[in-house]
């Protein structure tokens, strides 16, 4: 089974079908709006698999291109037909504790095509700190990541007001310098237009300038 050792995470990515994904980008054409939720998935999952500290990307979809999308051994896709966010990361959850149980696992959504491994690694070095900890989207609403230790059940709250949803919950407020390009997720145009401002990967760099990247990283 494909896995780093020596690396103490796994990070679970729940990915909606892009059909169904990303409707409050207005503007877009919905051919465009498909392409741009999957090259956010893909910019995401290049990232996190390249952070030192995670052994393996879990990526929980039903989107029939994006799960033939991967061929590494620091990817592992299951495929399932979603009930939601929520169900999502825990099928991830459960695949995890199956198979890397003494793994401490982070959840990260398919919407942070700014995210960089540099960021990405800082934010596990600060959350290893705690047994659960949260990471706020930029503009302290939603939640950009959720980690928890080895044995801790992680308790997704995903959907409207994350942030106070896991912070209640008992999760830990992380925050810091070095973290805005993973805190940049994208739901509406500005979103778009300030995670260009901070800079994407490069499946959205070529969906925006009508090109077609050659694949995942």
């Amino acid at each position: 089974m494909p896995y780093s050792p020596g690396k103490p995470w796994v990070a679970v990515v729940p990915v909606k079908d892009a059909t169904r994904a990303k409707t409050r980008l207005t503007g877009e054409s919905p051919t465009r709006r498909v392409d741009l939720a999957r090259a956010f998935a893909l910019d995401t999952v290049a990232a996190l698999s390249s952070a030192p500290a995670i052994g393996l990307v879990v990526v929980v979809t039903s989107d029939p291109v994006l799960s033939v999308s991967w061929h590494s051994d620091s990817v592992i896709v299951v495929v399932e037909v979603q009930r939601g966010m929520n169900e999502a990361v825990m099928t991830g959850v459960a695949w995890c504790r199956r198979h890397h149980g003494k793994s401490s696992l982070a959840v990260f959504p398919a919407d942070l095509p700014c995210a960089t491994a540099a960021a990405t690694q800082h934010f596990l070095e600060l959350a290893n700190g705690y047994d659960r900890a949260v990471l706020p989207d930029l503009e302290q609403v939603g939640t950009t990541a959720l980690t928890a230790r080895a044995g801790v059940a992680p308790r997704p709250s995903f959907g409207p007001r994350s942030l106070a949803a896991h912070l209640a919950s008992g999760a830990a407020l992380v925050e810091g310098p070095g973290l805005d390009r993973l805190r940049r997720d994208v739901d509406e145009p500005a979103h778009l237009r300030a995670a260009v401002h901070l800079g994407v990967g490069r499946h959205t760099s070529c969906v925006l300038a009508n090109s077609a990247p050659d694949g995942p990283d």
